[in-house]
């Protein structure tokens, strides 16, 4: 009797995490195959802490289909790498919203969880219909007020959140892949 209390509890737990958007879906290799690579930053939202030059996207997919992303943050000669280990499709919700757009098939989304309780979770967003991204400074209500949007008109974005009210949004255009990967030939991309 007790063991299937705990195989309902999780059951339960499984479907409300699925539910409110907790839960990554493995994403296609296509589609991290695609957003792999190296980006410069052309416009940016963020405090000055944390502008940056370049973003650095390597993603590596397990067998079981969840993908990890190994991220380097570059701002001129000064960079910081992170690891994250959760990285898929958030769900049509969340998604929806950092695409601006409900459209099936208008965007793709990638959102990466650190396990770091305060690390930022990383979302990449490429429109596919050419439908503008907006972003603006998290913050709250002055900040917005404050602070005009910044339109990608590159059709790509990633954003770094913190919370509901600490959030940098970056416009990116790819670089080539004739330039070499800052992190070597050591870390694969998505097979």
């Amino acid at each position: 009797m007790r063991q299937h209390k705990h195989i309902a509890l999780a059951a339960v737990c499984a479907l409300a995490l699925t539910i409110t958007g907790c839960a990554n879906v493995p994403s296609s290799p296509e589609t991290l195959a695609g957003l792999s690579g190296s980006y410069e930053v052309v416009d940016q939202a963020a405090p000055k802490a944390l502008e940056l030059t370049q973003i650095d996207v390597r993603f590596v997919r397990d067998k079981s289909g969840i993908a990890f992303a190994n991220v380097r943050l570059t701002n001129g000669n000064y960079w910081q790498d992170f690891t994250y280990l959760n990285c898929g499709y958030p769900g049509d919700r969340i998604a929806n919203s950092f695409a601006q757009s409900d459209k099936p098939g208008a965007s793709e989304v990638i959102r990466c969880q650190v396990p770091q309780p305060r690390g930022p979770v990383m979302f990449i967003v490429r429109s596919l219909d050419g439908h503008p991204l907006s972003f603006g400074r998290g913050g709250g209500l002055i900040s917005a007020i404050i602070n005009k949007p910044v339109v990608s008109t590159t059709g790509m974005k990633i954003v770094l959140n913190w919370g509901p009210d600490t959030s940098a949004g970056f416009a990116v255009r790819r670089i080539p892949d004739a330039v070499p990967s800052p992190f070597g030939d050591v870390l694969p991309t998505a097979e």
